[in-house]
């Protein structure tokens, strides 16, 4: 089971089952992925920032606002989404 803290006891008690954890070495980040197929659910985690290591805290110092493409969201998003600079530049490691 998921351990979280979002609140919904179904969503705590869910039976989710781990699919993936990736590791891009050259930007230190880490994403595990884990599926509810039942309730047809994903949850994507990215690791946060360990204070010992330059480059989770280069990606923090990273703080502007940017854009990311509604497109790249999928769905009902049909405006330019602003997220942390640094999270997106990570993000776009992998892709």
């Amino acid at each position: 089971m998921l351990a979280t803290s979002l609140g919904s006891s179904s969503f705590i008690k869910a039976p989710f089952g781990k699919i993936c954890f990736l590791d891009n070495a050259s930007t230190d980040t880490q994403v595990a992925i884990w599926r509810d197929s039942a309730r047809r659910r994903l949850v994507v985690a990215f690791r946060g920032t360990e204070q010992s290591k330059w480059k989770d805290l280069l990606t923090d110092l990273m703080l502007l606002p940017a854009g990311m493409n509604p497109e790249r969201l999928g769905g009902e998003f049909k405006q330019e989404v602003q997220v942390h600079g640094g999270f997106l530049n990570a993000l776009d490691a992998w892709f």
